[in-house]
């Protein structure tokens, strides 16, 4: 496979929180996410696909509760994860990592590592002191978990979108241990 052109440096590539204006760009490497590997994802294509663009539109408003961030290549959008409010802490000082996706195409670039790092700049942000992180148990993403440095916090059934369940491996970082 032929590497696509990156720009310059990875300097010149931009991250930054999505907006409404992404709607287009963010549904579909979103789509192609789920339908690339649907193992890895909780939502279904099918359920994905269904929204409507003002739904979509909506999703990638940021608030101080939730944040899609993209990274971009010369205006292309290459990759996505998210950051939200987790619902399973009551102090609700927690946020959860997920749903991250780099195009085949651009991976092996450190774009990913970026993304990870505009995360925490978010929770930052936005007064979350803890990330949750989980990886479909087995799963080769898991190796990817495991080097964002947290510790083993619970493991439970999850319903993944290729129609599965599996134990899900949940990880817990101290976010305010992380340099400024």
């Amino acid at each position: 496979m032929t590497q696509t052109a990156l720009a310059t440096n990875l300097e010149q590539c931009t991250i930054r929180p999505l907006s409404s204006s992404d709607m287009s760009a963010f549904r579909a490497i979103r789509l192609e996410a789920i339908q690339s590997d649907p193992s890895v994802f909780a939502a279904s294509y099918e359920e994905e696909k269904a929204r409507t663009a003002q739904q979509w539109r909506e999703l990638a408003k940021e608030t101080n509760e939730r944040c899609w961030i993209g990274v971009f290549n010369e205006g292309e959008l290459v990759g996505i994860t998210a950051a939200m409010k987790w619902t399973g802490d009551a102090s609700g000082k927690s946020a959860i990592f997920r749903s991250s996706y780099v195009k085949p195409e651009y991976r092996g670039r450190g774009l990913a590592s970026k993304l990870c790092d505009a995360r925490a700049e978010w929770a930052d942000k936005n007064g979350y002191n803890v990330a949750m992180l989980f990886h479909r148990e087995g799963h080769w993403i898991a190796k990817v978990v495991k080097e964002f440095g947290g510790v083993y916090h619970h493991t439970e059934p999850m319903r993944f979108a290729d129609g599965s369940t599996a134990n899900a491996i949940w990880y817990k970082k101290d976010l305010t241990l992380i340099p400024a």
